[in-house]
């Protein structure tokens, strides 16, 4: 048997409670081939501000990287509520095409006023003007835009507990001879703090 356990002991727990708002936003170009000549590396277009989980967006597009001498489009989001900082999302660009399935990346970011967050290589142009990609119909591109804001993030609580229901849970004990393990499978601690204390039970 092993020695007696502590006279007493609190365990805290981290509940993680995020809650989200969501939304989405289309953006069309047309003439994309044009729109790519019209701009050189490092310069982008960008869609008119709109609404989605709480905040005001722009999405940016650089049709010829937002970095020179790498032949990728790039996609970022900015947010456009002014003065807003640490906004946390998770944010997806999809490229669309009427048949097959979209090209989809996602990110994690804190959001902050002007700065833009996305990928600097969301798709090469080769693979993009591509005839078998489908990407470009009657050379119009479409992306769309998902975003998630976590609102929350985690809820603290202690919960105090009897050193005799860590015992029995075999949190204490390392016992291995079989009369101390059928003591331990025929007691049982009252509710609720069995439910609580099973999470930190490691015996087999």
């Amino acid at each position: 048997m092993s020695p007696p356990p502590p006279p007493g002991v609190s365990v805290s727990t981290i509940a993680a409670t995020a809650t989200a708002s969501t939304g989405c936003h289309m953006l069309k170009f047309e003439g994309y081939k044009l729109l790519k000549k019209m701009h050189s590396d490092g310069q982008y277009v960008r869609s008119c501000a709109f609404e989605a989980a709480g905040h005001t967006w722009r999405i940016y597009c650089y049709p010829n990287n937002r970095y020179s001498g790498n032949s990728y489009i790039s996609l970022s989001l900015v947010l456009d509520s002014f003065g807003a900082m640490n906004v946390q999302a998770e944010v997806k660009f999809s490229l669309l095409r009427r048949r097959g399935q979209p090209r989809s990346r996602s990110i994690v970011a804190t959001f902050r006023y002007g700065e833009p967050l996305g990928f600097d290589r969301f798709i090469s142009s080769g693979k993009l003007e591509s005839r078998r990609s489908g990407f470009l119909e009657d050379d119009c591109l479409a992306v769309r835009c998902d975003i998630t804001v976590l609102e929350k993030s985690a809820e603290q609580a202690t919960t105090a507990v009897q050193a005799r229901d860590l015992e029995l849970l075999g949190i204490v004990c390392d016992c291995t001879d079989e009369l101390c393990k059928r003591h331990h499978v025929r007691a049982t601690p009252p509710e609720p703090r069995k439910s609580f204390l099973k999470l930190f039970c490691f015996r087999s």
